[in-house]
């Protein structure tokens, strides 16, 4: 068959208070009536046991981190219909790096969402460095 485009459209959002339901139906209807198929979200706040609500019937959570205390926060979110096979995902524990390895169309690709901190942090920088060659590298097939 013919070869399909990875993504229609994506995006990355910055929603301050994403907490608050209507927020974050907000964001999510935004998604939808932009045919977003991926979406790269920062500072979401939200604790890890919370995350599963920054989902819906059109849209779902393929990975986070979050902060302990509700500060920072990543999501990476697509559409339930987007054929993105997840080979492993995964991200810090501080809320700023999530990542997702799969492949659509049978081409691999790596999704991540960063949120870096505002002040110069070096050892940040080495951290995400890290996280990209060995968790998100693809190895020679």
């Amino acid at each position: 068959g013919q070869k399909q485009p990875l993504v229609h459209s994506s995006s990355s959002c910055y929603v301050i208070k994403i907490g608050i339901p209507v927020k974050r139906t907000k964001c999510l209807d935004y998604l939808r009536c932009k045919s977003v198929h991926l979406a790269l979200i920062q500072e979401s706040h939200l604790k890890a046991a919370d995350v599963h609500r920054f989902q819906n019937r059109y849209f779902k959570v393929i990975c986070s981190s979050s902060a302990a205390n509700k500060t920072k926060g990543v999501l990476i979110v697509s559409k339930r219909n987007f054929d993105f096979s997840i080979i492993r995902s995964g991200g810090d524990t501080e809320g700023r790096i999530t990542y997702a390895v799969g492949s659509v169309y049978n081409t691999k690709y790596a999704f991540v969402s960063v949120y870096a901190p505002t002040e110069g942090d070096p050892l940040f920088f080495q951290e995400l460095l890290l996280t990209l060659k060995s968790d998100i590298s693809f190895p020679e097939e």
